[in-house]
């Protein structure tokens, strides 16, 4: 299972996603969207969604943290 997730510094929602992940120690791939507003924008784009964390599983876009914890809960990560 190949995990992304695009990130802001400074942002909970991020660090709770990130903090799961290491936690568990689920290797995954961090994209800092922190000082690349051109990314930002054309992921929003591409996404339809305008906050961050971005996660994508195997390269298919499964939404933020929200998403992120019901994907956990229903133990499609681990």
């Amino acid at each position: 299972m190949k995990i992304q997730v695009y990130v802001k510094d400074y942002c909970p929602y991020c660090n709770e996603v990130e903090s799961y992940l290491i936690d568990n120690k689920i290797e995954y791939e961090r994209v800092d969207l922190s000082d690349n507003a051109e990314l930002y924008m054309s992921l929003k784009k591409a996404t339809g969604h305008h906050t961050v964390p971005q996660v994508f599983i195997d390269d298919k876009f499964v939404g933020g943290a929200d998403d992120f914890r019901d994907l956990v809960r229903k133990d499609k990560i681990a």
